[in-house]
């Protein structure tokens, strides 16, 4: 009986230790997202994404929402955001040469449509944009969920990683050459408008105005834009991905505490240069048949999945308007 007493004891003992030796889910996340931060030091990027799908995926933690999207974009080569500073020195917030600037980047060099040093980068953001759970994602929900503090922060991340992404979108689709002029580059497939648009007289009346610079037609733009084909849905989320950078740059601007960033410096002239895009826009928008809001809706969207669910003429409108009238 003394031994099986003796027994019993030792194997209390034994559980009473691994009980309280085994982490929480909160300790293992925390562990896993300082093992994940030390992994992306030296860009072991797969082991730091291995790491955190480890452990339970938290989108109510902005700290695994940031290194998560890190670890993500990792893969497309952009390893955290002072990598991405010097873009912000060549930035012009004139609007006529703003999407201009930003096509001149240094990283604004893809060469083929989809490439993972794109297509990483937009799953990143779009990590961290679809976290805060809005059907229409926003600075003010990620605030709202996150608090001030996080929810600024996450935003100045997916701000960085945003400025990088439509940088390239605007260099490829867009054809710019080395100063960011649309249409002068030498990209496989490229032409002098970003798309070859789906054959709506509306467009083409648009594109014959002398508003959009060398891009004078419908059928003179990217290759792997050509909505007037059969990958129209490929079309369009090209078309979109743009669209919601876009709008994402403009609501981060105007909603976050970016504008008083030091190492971004003073992005309020920037904010108020895409407005004067939109009410350009607006206004050109108003002169033309399909005269609708089509500007102002768009405006409000923020979300890939919102932009595709749109009618393919009004996308293509929406887009002609506001990116071949505004890069040239």
């Amino acid at each position: 009986m003394a031994k099986l007493k003796v027994q019993h004891s030792f194997l209390l003992v034994i559980l009473v230790t691994l009980i309280s030796c085994a982490k929480t889910d909160d300790e293992a996340r925390s562990s896993a997202i300082r093992e994940a931060r030390h992994l992306l030091t030296t860009m072991d990027c797969s082991a730091a994404q291995d790491v955190l799908d480890e452990v339970d995926e938290e989108k109510d933690d902005p700290e695994f929402v940031s290194v998560y999207a890190s670890a993500i974009a990792c893969d497309a080569g952009y390893s955290d955001i002072t990598s991405a500073l010097p873009n912000f020195e060549d930035l012009d917030s004139d609007p006529t040469t703003l999407f201009g600037s930003m096509a001149a980047f240094a990283s604004s060099n893809e060469t083929v449509a989809d490439a993972a040093t794109y297509s990483k980068l937009k799953e990143a953001i779009d990590y961290i944009l679809e976290a805060d759970g809005g059907t229409q994602p926003s600075t003010s929900q990620r605030i709202s969920k996150y608090g001030s503090r996080y929810g600024n922060d996450l935003s100045m991340q997916a701000f960085v990683m945003i400025t990088v992404a439509f940088g390239k979108f605007l260099a490829f689709y867009g054809n710019a050459d080395s100063d960011g002029v649309k249409g002068q580059g030498s990209i496989t497939g490229g032409g002098t408008c970003y798309g070859q648009y789906e054959f709506d007289a509306d467009v083409n009346d648009y594109l014959d105005n002398g508003v959009t610079g060398s891009c004078t037609g419908s059928s003179q733009g990217h290759a792997d834009i050509a909505a007037d084909s059969a990958d129209d849905a490929d079309a369009k989320r090209r078309l979109c991905e743009g669209i919601v950078l876009f709008h994402n740059l403009l609501d981060i601007l105007a909603n976050s505490e970016l504008s008083s960033n030091d190492s971004l410096g003073d992005l309020s002239d920037v904010e108020d240069s895409i407005n004067t895009l939109f009410d350009t826009a607006t206004s050109f928008e108003t002169t033309q048949s399909w005269s609708s809001g089509n500007v102002l809706k768009f405006k409000a969207i923020t979300s890939q999945s919102a932009c595709e669910a749109e009618d393919q003429a009004d996308v293509e409108r929406y887009f002609v308007i506001m990116f071949e009238t505004n890069h040239q």
